[in-house]
């Protein structure tokens, strides 16, 4: 059976206790769980093989004891077409096995050009009992990490790969505990087993991706096992991910110190934060004014990094780290508990920021080399971006003109609540919170329970430390269930912000409840079957007109039905089921291809105010087109 995400997250759960526990057992089961996987594979290949040559054999040999010859031809003709199939479907499989694995990218460094770097690389190596890496490359990413890709020449390719931005962030011996860290996977072959594992997770998506394709109805073969053994597989490799990434860290306690990884830890959770808001955002605002690509993009990131930002960002962005609670979207535990696994404490038991380096690791380790890779970077990046850049530029244009011709017909009289909604978002991102507020507001003038502009003044006046946008968050919670999660977050830190940790902790909780109903919202609501509960739709007239004309629009649409179905979460917000029909052309050799355009376009064009389902009726059984006609009132009269 399947497993959903509640059911996922106490798995996760239980497993990381058996890790920390047994870590022997537990990586000897997910050894034999990732063998099961390439077993039930062979075994299937080898039922399919002999089902086919009994079939052929039969085929050949089987005589009825009946007088009609022709009956007698028919049934070994047909012994002989199920044999084929058999062997289709195993060269399918085969073919399917046969698994790409993408080179990482970057820079490729070598030993002439960085010596102190390679030596300190040898060094750490050497100390930990590592693997040799084989490929050493800069990125351009704030991270640093390993990889192993397996070679069939060999067991399997080391890449380090470092990235240029944290390594001009972190002092020496910071980014000493960092290369540890990575190192310290290689040593234990954390990266070969997750890599392993990986390699069954890409062969059964590649295998049953491949059947799915060559006929709908082929992936019976699959599904009953796939059901069971995919969420087992993943649950078991990510409590696995996650207790390396402990067993990592240490390691660079060892060979670092518990102040030197701790310090780059911090520095890396806060930098990210400050980088992804005050750097990259800034950056992504110049082509509302700016058309040419800029060429010094990674010369001022390095700049950047290289001043302190201000205290009491600082104390904020910390704040929110510590804060953080390990989660189940990333194998990384959060920074409290790393922080608390290598047994740091820091002066007074007060976790502050540490201060930045009178020289990072990129100028003691790249030395002249530095300003080289920089420009690398630099030409890189606006290669990539440029034929971007240009396209912001000009819709970031037609937007400006956009506002003012929205602002041109709000002075003669009041907007209807779709233009003011549109008007209030673009004038936020041109022109910024002080400007937006006042055209938020004229939303609520027109709709007060409006759920986007009450979350949109929330976090506004959130930001800059306003009482008031706990009441608009509280509306926007209150109109949609799916802000709440988010909705929490934000005034929680605003509650942190102020001292408030009683309600601070009472938004995490709710927050957290919520979430786990969302869950649950969501798997109601995005697997549909035919058993399901289905109602008449009771939608208002003059919308069923609306939805009418927009599936007329689509000539080659030939049935379209709506329907609600019946939901136990969040009830309140209705739940509706769009199905279509497309007209067959005969002998259509492009009829994939037709359906996915016709539901893209749907998906992309239809313009409906409900949280809707749209599904392809072609695509799926039968069974579940009877179900939703059966429903009064269903079917959508198209012209």
């Amino acid at each position: 059976m399947s497993m959903n995400q509640a059911q996922f997250e106490k798995l996760v759960k239980e497993l990381d206790n058996f890790a920390h526990q047994q870590p022997h057992k537990y990586k000897l089961r997910v050894k034999l769980l990732a063998s099961l996987g390439y077993a039930y594979v062979i075994g299937l290949i080898t039922f399919l093989l002999g089902l086919a040559g009994s079939l052929i054999y039969l085929g050949i040999f089987l005589r009825l004891p009946i007088s009609y010859v022709f009956i007698n031809v028919l049934v070994n003709f047909f012994l002989i077409y199920l044999a084929i199939t058999a062997i289709w479907f195993t060269v399918i499989i085969i073919k399917s096995l046969k698994i790409y694995f993408p080179k990482p990218k970057g820079v490729e460094l070598n030993r002439q050009q960085t010596p102190q770097l390679f030596q300190f690389i040898d060094d750490l190596t050497s100390t930990l009992q590592a693997s040799k890496c084989d490929r050493i490359l800069l990125t351009g990413d704030f991270n640093a990490g390993v990889v192993q890709l397996p070679r069939f020449w060999k067991l399997h390719e080391n890449y380090l790969m470092l990235g240029l931005p944290l390594m001009c962030a972190l002092s020496l011996e910071q980014f000493r505990a960092v290369l540890a860290h990575e190192l310290g996977h290689l040593s234990r072959n954390h990266s070969q087993l997750q890599g392993q594992v990986y390699l069954v997770r890409k062969t059964w998506y590649q295998v049953w991706v491949n059947l799915k394709e060559s006929s709908l109805d082929s992936t019976f073969l699959l599904n009953l096992f796939l059901n069971w053994y995919a969420p087992f597989l993943y649950a078991y490799s990510f409590a696995m991910a996650r207790s390396d990434e402990y067993e990592a860290d240490r390691y660079a306690k060892e060979i670092a110190g518990a102040d030197s990884i701790a310090e780059a830890l911090i520095r890396f959770e806060v930098n990210s934060r400050y980088m992804q808001t005050a750097f990259w955002g800034n950056l992504y605002k110049q082509p509302h004014h700016q058309i040419l690509t800029p060429n010094n993009v990674y010369t001022n990131l390095v700049d950047f990094l290289s001043k302190d930002f201000p205290l009491e960002q600082q104390v904020k962005l910390l704040d929110l780290a510590l804060d953080q609670c390990t989660s189940y979207a990333d194998t990384h535990p959060c920074l409290s508990e790393r922080l608390a696994s290598i047994g740091y404490n820091s002066a007074n038991d007060q976790i502050t920021v540490p201060n930045l380096p009178e020289m990072n690791a990129a100028k003691t380790l790249l030395n002249d080399s530095l300003e080289s890779y920089i420009s690398c970077f630099n030409k890189e990046w606006q290669l990539q971006t440029s034929i971007k850049w240009y396209e912001w530029h000009k819709e970031s244009q037609d937007l400006q003109m956009r506002i003012e011709y929205l602002e041109r017909q709000a002075i003669n009289h009041s907007l209807a609540i779709d233009k003011a909604w549109e008007l209030a978002s673009l004038t936020l991102n041109f022109k910024g919170d002080t400007a937006a507020i006042p055209k938020f507001k004229a939303v609520l003038d027109v709709d007060l329970k409006h759920a986007d502009a009450n979350y949109a003044i929330a976090n506004i006046l959130l930001e800059k430390g306003d009482d008031q946008g706990v009441q608009y968050m509280e509306m926007a919670m209150e109109q949609d269930y799916g802000k709440v999660v988010s909705g929490c977050e934000l005034v929680r830190a605003f509650m942190r912000q102020k001292g408030d940790f009683e309600r601070a902790d009472y938004y995490r909780e709710r927050g957290n409840s919520h979430y786990q109903l969302l869950l649950l919202a969501q798997e109601e609501r995005t697997c549909i079957d035919a058993k399901d509960k289905f109602i008449t739709h009771n939608l208002p007239k003059d919308l069923l007109k609306s939805l009418n004309k927009q599936l007329s629009d689509y000539p080659q649409m030939k049935e379209a039905y709506i329907v609600q179905k019946a939901v136990k979460y969040f009830s309140e917000q209705p739940f509706y089921i769009l199905g279509f029909v497309r007209r067959r052309i005969l002998n259509d050799d492009y009829a994939k291809e037709r359906d996915l355009e016709l539901f893209s376009d749907l998906h992309n064009d239809l313009d409906f105010p409900y949280e809707i389902y749209i599904m392809h009726l072609n695509l799926y059984r039968w069974n579940l087109k009877r179900a939703l006609s059966r429903v009064p009132k269903s079917k959508i009269p198209l012209y």
